[in-house]
């Protein structure tokens, strides 16, 4: 119930050693001893100062640390930017890296980077939502994708969680070939989208992991606090941030 020891759960999960329930295969990424000093909340943004340990992370984990630490935290009751500090002095780079991070940080920073373009001019980001099965259990995971596609972030989401390529082997999409947006409309911080019947499974219901993959991908590209699932303008079904961060 508490933001502070929330997020302090969460440090302690991502950090190496500190916690041993986590599943095979999934790694913690801030470097083992590393202390989180103070905790300080104001205007929704979240100033995190930790002991000089965070920066011995290893320099090709270096950039994944961070990107962890914003993704896991923001969307976290109403929180919209962190401050990332070592013994008080704010982390203006990758630790260990010459690039250059701002003071603030917000999913802009990205996750799980992926580079399909082949001219440097307009450029799309989009995150991408997947499933990873892990023991049994399926964690969803963003990809943060930079492409030549001028088209609406949706359709290029849809387009990706449809097609059988993706870039990494453990990831997938249960999301069938067939599925078409038949028409969308983002309208008062609420995203309506509207399918054809394919994206039924055989039991004429809605795969509850495709509703999830879809839905985190819609909130982290649009400003809305509502998604309305809707099946050839039936089969209503309301999908809200709150309830699934």
């Amino acid at each position: 119930d508490n933001i502070k020891d929330k997020i302090k759960s969460i440090i302690d999960y991502l950090t190496i050693d500190s916690n041993k329930s986590l599943p095979d295969n999934v790694y913690q990424t801030i470097p083992k001893n590393t202390k989180l000093l103070d905790i300080s909340i104001n205007n929704k943004i979240v100033e995190l100062n930790f002991s000089n340990e965070l920066l011995k992370v290893e320099k090709d984990l270096s950039e994944r640390m961070i990107e962890s630490i914003v993704f896991s935290i923001i969307d976290s009751d109403d929180i919209d930017g962190i401050i990332i500090k070592v013994d008080n002095n704010i982390l203006n780079s990758y630790p260990n890296t010459d690039i250059k991070i701002p003071n603030i940080l917000t999913k802009e920073i990205g996750i799980n980077k992926r580079y399909n373009f082949v001219s440097r001019n307009d450029i799309n980001k989009v995150v991408v939502y997947y499933l990873e099965d892990i023991n049994d259990t399926n964690y969803y995971v963003p990809v943060t994708k930079y492409v030549n596609d001028d088209r609406d972030k949706i359709k290029i989401v849809i387009d990706n969680l449809t097609t059988s390529f993706i870039y990494e082997p453990n990831l997938m999409s249960l999301l069938n070939k067939n599925v078409k947006i038949n028409k969308y409309l983002e309208q008062e911080n609420v995203m309506y989208i509207d399918f054809n019947n394919s994206i039924f499974n055989d039991d004429n219901k809605i795969e509850e992991e495709v509703i999830y993959t879809i839905s985190y991908s819609i909130f982290d590209n649009y400003d809305v606090e509502s998604v309305i699932y809707t099946v050839n303008d039936k089969d209503k079904r309301v999908v809200k941030r709150k309830n699934i961060y």
